[in-house]
């Protein structure tokens, strides 16, 4: 069969597009040989829109099931960067390591600063360093 017709797309697409019609009116088989002309482009037309449709019900399905695998990914990374700051911030900061040893200072170790002292515990200072200065020359007369 052979069709007049006339079109914006090129010669060369036109070309492709029968090619493609024949092929589909050949895979009909023997069956399209009594069958008049309209019939049999109609039997080809009702195959490919066919096939077009179910194209676009896969397309429409890859498309949710992508969304939903960028919805995971990004939930993933989330909570990925979620875990990470959290153990970011549960790593001592430079301000709570000892300048000399460099371990992490207990809130109840922290070095208190003079201007902080209240009497009592300057009392307890002072204490501990007479002990200490006793401790010493007690430990320096035995030795002698």
């Amino acid at each position: 069969m052979q069709y007049r017709m006339r079109s914006d797309a090129s010669d060369t697409r036109l070309a492709q597009l029968a090619e493609d019609i024949n092929r589909r009116i050949q895979d009909l088989g023997p069956r399209t040989a009594k069958a008049a002309p309209a019939q049999t482009l109609a039997m080809v037309a009702m195959k490919a829109v066919d096939e077009l449709l179910t194209e676009k019900r896969k397309r429409e399905r890859l498309q949710t099931r992508l969304k939903e695998l960028k919805s995971k990914a990004r939930s993933t990374v989330q909570f990925a960067l979620d875990r990470i700051d959290a153990r970011i911030a549960s790593v001592p900061q430079e301000d709570e390591l000892d300048d000399i040893t460099g371990e992490t200072l207990l809130p109840e170790s922290r070095p208190v600063p003079a201007s902080e002292h209240t009497s009592s515990q300057q009392g307890t200072a002072d204490s501990q360093m007479v002990m200490q200065t006793v401790s010493r020359s007690t430990s320096t007369h035995s030795a002698s």
